[in-house]
């Protein structure tokens, strides 16, 4: 009991040390240097023309070229949402289609479609499943072997 007593006292002095050490310090500090290097990347990326503010440049951004990830497809609401003026917001939230409907068998064909003209190499290969119903998809680019017969 005698040797709780002395460890209890230590180690709350250390917990309130790192809580204002990492809590506080280290993220005012980052977010200092982060203001000071590229504050607009640090308050956002957003878009604003004539004062008006429309969104996050980085937000929905469809990659189909070698170099980029491609990105898995967005819902985009521009209704639902209002700010305290009555002003439309936007809103991104990812596809919930059901696999029933038809906008998402086309939208599985469309997959199928790009993913042959992004490598024409690719015999009549059997394309997986996970690859054009989830955003499996996206990672063909960066990890190309996870399936060595589409490269």
């Amino acid at each position: 009991m005698k040797a709780l007593k002395n460890i209890l006292p230590k180690a709350a002095d250390i917990f309130l040390i790192f809580t204002v050490i990492c809590g506080i310090v280290y993220t005012g500090v980052v977010t200092g240097i982060a203001q000071l290097i590229f504050p607009d990347k640090a308050n956002g990326s957003i878009i604003e023309v004539d004062g008006k503010k429309y969104g996050c440049e980085l937000l929905d951004q469809q990659y189909t070229d070698d170099a980029h990830m491609w990105g898995r497809i967005m819902n985009i609401d521009v209704s639902t949402y209002k700010d305290e003026n009555g002003k439309t917001l936007m809103y991104a939230s990812p596809s919930n289609l059901s696999p029933a409907s038809e906008e998402y068998k086309a939208l599985v064909a469309e997959r199928v479609e790009n993913l042959r003209k992004a490598n024409p190499d690719m015999d009549e290969t059997t394309i997986p499943v996970d690859l054009v119903t989830c955003p499996a998809v996206d990672l063909i680019r960066i990890f190309p072997l996870l399936l060595p017969s589409i490269r």
